[in-house]
């Protein structure tokens, strides 16, 4: 993937913030092969084509219904989650303001 990946916003699936979780049914996918599989690697220089692949796999994963689901933790933990979050944003943005 493209090191700026982070920097795309149309390849972000889902913004899940403090209070919400991929869907476990959702988060793992796993494939099972019982014969042998013929392939190769194929590494992928052109920087521009890798993120248009990667922004229409986003958009498709954003089209999955309840991929998103609301955190079973206590609320605590939630609101701990919350606080380190608005944390690092603040730490980004005291790293910005020294750039």
């Amino acid at each position: 993937k493209p090191h700026l990946l982070h920097s795309i916003p149309d390849a972000i699936v889902a913004k899940l913030g403090a209070f919400r979780e991929i869907a476990g049914h959702l988060a793992t996918i796993t494939f099972e092969w019982r014969d042998t599989i013929e392939a190769r690697e194929v590494l992928e220089f052109d920087e521009a084509k890798v993120k248009e692949e990667l922004c229409l796999f986003a958009k498709r994963a954003r089209q999955v219904r309840n991929l998103t689901v609301r955190r079973s933790e206590a609320a605590w933990c939630s609101f701990r989650r919350c606080f380190y979050y608005l944390k690092l944003r603040s730490a980004a943005l005291v790293c910005l303001a020294d750039l």
